[in-house]
């Protein structure tokens, strides 16, 4: 069964919504479970879009995991931002792209407050992929009705203007760190490197184009400024994700450095997943391990009101 079937056949646990979204209507989909009161669990999520990405996430994802989480007895809302997916609205540049996608403060807070108002619960999160990771870290740090949030594929480093010149120079680091591993060369001698990718990366190499791209300031800020207002931030990654490393040498040090931010802050790695989880035993061991990590969140940000 697909969303686009008739509304008759979706699941109980399942209905259309639509609210105000910076003056434009937003269409997404609540997912409340139907016995939260013998589960205890009054704990709302809202799927943040993985940049232009409709609700249903990237290989669908968002589904499956909004409908592992309603089983489970959370209350989950996915929706399209306008100008993607069953929303009105167009992007016109990346300049909008950026407001309506990244600097998305007030979509958020507008889904917060609708959410709160259809659905009583005591905590509210978000969760989102690469993009979506970002918008929810930037949307939910100041944001009073967020507890907490779930960042997979976090981008940390700044890569200036939205370009595939920027995509390219994220791919030189990557393939400058496989070359010292004899897997990556095994792939390369078997046909199964983006060998295009390559070519681009030794062609800046040898041009004296490459610069390593730097941290995020801006967003290692508002990671701090979170976990220091007692939001509680859970960062996943696939371990073959290219932006692994990056969050790996450059925020792990500091979040070690810093008893605030470490007792607020859970990271966990799934190994052989990639940056999109695109495999579905990927995307479970994903669920999963959010599913755990809400288990065990403070019983302060389980019970807290905004």
């Amino acid at each position: 069964m697909t969303e686009n079937q008739s509304v008759h056949h979706m699941p109980e646990t399942e209905r259309i919504v639509q609210f105000s979204c910076g003056g434009i209507w937003a269409t997404g989909i609540l997912h409340s479970p139907p016995e939260v009161e013998k589960t205890g669990k009054r704990i709302g999520i809202i799927l943040v879009n993985a940049g232009i990405r409709s609700r249903r996430g990237p290989n669908r994802f968002y589904v499956r995991l909004a409908r592992q989480l309603c089983v489970e007895g959370y209350h989950v809302l996915r929706v399209d931002l306008p100008g993607i997916g069953d929303s009105p609205g167009q992007l016109k540049s990346a300049v909008e792209y950026k407001k309506t996608f990244l600097d998305c403060d007030q979509s958020v807070l507008d889904a917060a407050l609708f959410f709160k108002s259809e659905v009583e619960i005591d905590s509210l999160g978000l969760l989102g992929l690469c993009g979506g990771a970002f918008s929810a870290l930037m949307a939910g740090v100041d944001d009073p009705h967020i507890n907490f949030m779930i960042l997979a594929s976090l981008p940390v480093q700044h890569f200036g203007e939205m370009s595939e010149d920027a995509v390219t120079g994220v791919m030189v680091t990557t393939y400058m760190r496989k070359a010292l591993l004899w897997r990556s060369w095994r792939r390369f001698l078997t046909g199964q490197s983006r060998y295009l990718w390559a070519v681009r990366a030794l062609g800046r190499v040898l041009r004296g184009q490459y610069k390593m791209p730097q941290l995020d300031q801006n967003l290692w800020e508002a990671f701090q400024r979170s976990t220091r207002q007692g939001k509680q931030i859970l960062c996943v990654y696939g371990d073959q994700d290219p932006l692994y490393q990056a969050f790996d040498r450059g925020y792990v040090p500091q979040i070690e450095q810093s008893p605030p931010v470490k007792s607020s802050t859970s990271i966990h790695v799934i190994p052989g997943a990639n940056h999109n989880f695109s495999q579905i035993d990927w995307q479970q061991k994903l669920i999963v391990t959010a599913s755990d990590w809400l288990n065990k969140l403070p019983d302060h940000v389980q019970s807290e009101t905004a």
